[in-house]
């Protein structure tokens, strides 16, 4: 009992010992080995973002702030034709942040047909900009269209990014823009005591932009929007953007008309933040803007997402530039009345990307002397592309869809006409350059489609080069070749081709072929049997070629030119109801004529007799919409109804119609002599040719019915009376002529 004990107290006794140890230990200091640092001062401070603007007083030759003026910077009330109003502005930035900024007309009431007549050119630089020293302007002035065109709409001339001043990779923070409005010298007396609508304002507007970064990429502020009235094609509010990130590809998405035409000036405006001086090559330029260049080089990897239909009202617009993207989605969507500017090449500026899944409908595209023009795009690739109701102008490499590019899949074009200046055209596409392993155009269809060109005019394609060619429709279309290949020309260069017109190393395979009409216009080698062939009533379409040749005319024929077409001399040979359309004339080629005796009188280009040098009487004649030029050798006239037959072998009932005269060394643009059997009407034709005589000359010419001249513009050599530019030699007529139906230069 008593071990018990002693034993239980040595246990509590120790316990309390542990205990105590504890307590003795809280409040022990620990040493380790220690540094700090402070960083004192830390600074958030929000930058600024502060525009001036200062007009030039070209009186004081001084700049004015106008940034709290109430005053109008155009004011003027007594507008008249060829007036011209000059405004220069500086446009500052006074803030420490870049901002873009665009310069807008803008006007809440309805314009007047006056903004019709007033012109407005534009002068951009980021160096100060000389005031203009006469009304012509100069080369540096860009005409962007009329009043109308311009106000509440946006151009890309008129809007740029200005950096800090303090920037060392900016542009000084100032631009200079000049403004020049001018009424147009042939507005008439409709034009008098017209306001445009009521006032107008103009404002330059400025936002923030992606271009100072935070600690993850510089796109903070990709939603900056716009104060003030806000033009609808500057308005990108619905544009979405999505960045990509690394190697990951970001996303455009289109949701309207505007946003689609906003991607040009998005591309510009790229270019001209990081490019740096360095074009467009922004790859060579990825690591040389503090790091930040790799962030911004994948702006180029973006996609275009189309996320609704279309409808472009047939506003005449520029070309939409895509180049810089990487493909293009239509998302089955349908982009629709679309009208391109004159010279624009296609719905879009592509490059050699996609575009795919999209439909485009009633489009226009002229671009005469242009290469690689397309209704899409003048070049590309293409999936799921459908075309309708296109009408497409170019000059060489000219396609329903694509001027030149590779891979064609499940494409179609209907209802459209396709016209190439030069060579190398196809309903589908111009040029088609691949990969000779596979099937890069395949399943495509082109369906009533009219395709006409110099030669190598092909009903899908004009040219296909190194790739197959396989499982395509051809449907319902008419080829028109109107030139021969020259004779030194390429040996696999051809006229038409139903499927593909001209085959370089390329395989065309098993492709469908309904009703496909070669049409191929006359040559200096078959226009004559052709003729000789034919039935009253038919046209006969001439290559642009030259016909160094006397062609013999017989009733009832029509002969029509293309341009390129030029003839020397055309006998209408005594036969009736003959129409000479859109040719080219030339004086060094002109014939001899003859009278009713057979004695040689004038030459001519054109002319009237049989094959014993009789001139003959032709009645029922219209010469329309040709031109006359070049010099005559021996003197001449362009046209001769001249002593052709007596009594009822008189010529008469001839129209001249919108033909141009410019011809040197000649005598008269138009002589007759001993005609007049019906009515002879001269209208709408320009007379500028240097002739030794008068510009018409109706000699004896014996009518009942009187000699119609109305409409015609009369330039050298003649002055305010008929009697100058129309010699008149006796005879039983009249001459309708009255100078206010006339148009003479002074």
């Amino acid at each position: 009992m008593t071990n018990k004990n002693t034993t239980k107290k040595a246990l509590i006794f120790s316990a309390l010992s542990l205990l105590l140890c504890f307590s003795m230990l809280v409040g022990t200091t620990f040493a380790w080995f220690t540094d700090s640092v402070t960083s004192a001062g830390n600074i958030i401070q929000s930058g600024t973002l502060k525009l001036d603007v200062e007009l030039y007083d070209a009186e004081k030759q001084a700049w004015n702030s106008i940034k709290e003026s109430k005053d109008p910077i155009f004011n003027y009330n007594n507008w008249e034709p060829g007036y011209v109003d000059v405004k220069m502005i500086k446009i500052e930035n006074e803030g420490s942040l870049s901002f873009k900024w665009a310069a807008t007309f803008t006007a809440e009431n309805e314009l007047s047909i006056l903004a019709d007549v007033i012109d407005v050119y534009v002068c951009k630089s980021a160096t100060e900009i000389t005031y203009p020293t006469s009304r012509e302007l100069g080369s540096e002035w860009e005409k962007v269209g009329t009043a109308r065109e311009f106000i509440n709409s946006i151009n890309e001339v008129v809007s740029g990014v200005l950096h800090s001043k303090n920037d060392a990779n900016g542009n000084g923070g100032v631009e200079y823009v000049g403004f020049a409005l001018k009424m147009q010298e042939s507005a008439g007396n409709d034009y008098q005591g017209l306001t445009l609508g009521g006032a107008f304002d103009i404002q330059i507007l400025a936002t923030q932009m992606t271009y100072e970064g935070d600690s993850f990429d510089e796109m903070y502020d990709n939603a900056a929007t716009w104060i003030g009235i806000i033009p609808a094609s500057l308005d990108k509010t619905t544009l979405e953007i999505v960045p990509g990130g690394g190697s990951q590809t970001g996303t455009i998405t289109v949701n309207s008309p505007e946003d689609l035409v906003y991607l040009s000036k998005l591309a510009k405006e790229w270019v001209s933040l990081y490019s740096n001086g360095q074009g467009t090559n922004v790859g060579s330029y990825r690591e040389n803007v503090g790091g930040k260049g790799t962030d911004y080089y994948y702006h180029w990897t973006w996609d275009i997402k189309l996320a609704a239909d279309l409808d472009m009202n047939n506003v005449p617009m520029d070309s939409v530039d895509i180049s810089f993207w990487n493909d293009f989605y239509g998302n089955g969507h349908t982009i629709t009345n679309v009208v391109l500017k004159d010279g624009q090449d296609g719905l879009f500026i592509n490059g050699a990307k996609a575009i795919n899944d999209l439909t485009v409908k009633n489009i226009s595209v002229n671009a005469p002397t242009a290469q690689t023009v397309g209704a899409v795009s003048g070049n590309g690739s293409m999936t799921n592309v459908h075309v309708e109701n296109a009408t497409v102008v170019g000059g060489k490499y000219v396609g329903g869809i694509c001027g030149k590019g590779s891979s064609f899949v499940n494409c179609s074009i209907k209802n459209s006409t396709v016209t190439g200046n030069d060579k190398t055209v196809g309903g589908l596409v111009g040029y088609s350059v691949g990969d000779p392993n596979a099937a890069t155009v395949t399943g495509n269809l082109v369906e009533n489609v009219t395709v006409t060109g110099a030669y190598n005019v092909g009903g899908l394609l004009g040219q296909s080069q190194n790739e197959t060619v396989e499982g395509n429709t051809v449907k319902d279309v008419r080829l028109t070749s109107n030139a021969s290949v020259p004779a030194d020309g390429d040996a696999t260069e051809v006229r038409t081709g139903a499927v593909a017109a001209r085959v370089y190393n390329a395989t065309v395979g098993t492709n469908e072929v309904i009703n496909v009409t070669d049409f191929q216009p006359a040559t200096p080698d078959t226009i004559q049997a052709e003729i000789d062939a034919a039935a009253p009533g038919t046209t006969i379409y001439l290559a642009a070629n030259k016909f160094h040749t006397t062609i013999n005319m017989k009733s009832g024929i029509t002969l029509e030119g293309t341009n390129g077409t030029v003839v020397d001399c055309i006998n209408l040979n005594g036969a009736d109801d003959i129409a000479l359309k859109n040719i080219e004339f030339d004086a060094a080629g002109a014939k001899v004529s003859y009278d009713g005796k057979g004695n040689a009188k004038q030459y001519a280009n054109i002319i009237s007799g049989d094959a014993n040098k009789n001139g003959k009487g032709t009645r029922g004649i219209l010469i329309e919409n040709c031109t006359f030029a070049g010099e005559f050798a021996d003197g001449g006239v362009a046209i001769a109804f001249a002593d052709q037959g007596r009594g009822s072998g008189q010529s008469g009932n001839i129209t001249v119609k919108g033909c141009t005269f410019k011809t040197t060394g000649g005598y008269y643009d138009i002589y007759t002599y001993y005609s007049g059997y019906g009515s002879f009407v001269i209208e709408g034709n320009t007379f500028e040719s240097d002739v030794l005589g008068k510009m018409i000359y109706l000699g004896r010419y014996q009518s009942s019915t009187p000699v119609v001249v109305k409409g015609n513009t009369f330039a050298t050599g003649a002055v305010l009376d008929d009697v100058a530019s129309i010699q008149a030699h006796s005879g039983s007529y009249t001459v309708s002529f009255d100078d206010a139906e006339n148009t003479f230069a002074e």
